[in-house]
């Protein structure tokens, strides 16, 4: 294992918005419901916008409002911040075998 601080990876989301974590990924999939949306690119922003300045139930326009209100530069860095943080997920998936132990191959 790694303990070197210098190459430690700390990322934080911007502007203010929620850490992207699997409670806030759960937050922002019951918005999209709750709106009535499917978590398109555009939806899904703006409900995390949303579920960031805590509103956890919003109307279908106030997650369009949240979206077309974000500057496209703003939106970028919110999409690369998300892309980071998912890529990290999957990189630290970690298989566990279904017996632990050694294998008989």
């Amino acid at each position: 294992m790694n303990t070197q601080l210098e190459d430690a990876f700390v990322d934080s989301p911007p502007f203010g918005l929620r850490e992207f974590s699997t409670k806030t990924l759960m937050l922002v999939q019951r918005a999209l419901s709750y709106a009535g949306l499917k978590a398109e690119d555009a939806d899904f922003i703006g409900a995390y916008i949303c579920v960031s300045n805590g509103k956890t139930r919003p109307t279908e326009s106030e997650v369009i409002h949240a979206f077309s209100d974000t500057p496209d530069s703003d939106l970028h860095e919110i999409m690369s911040y998300i892309v980071r943080v998912r890529q990290r997920q999957t990189e630290a998936a970690v298989e566990v075998a279904d017996t632990p132990g050694k294998s008989d191959t």
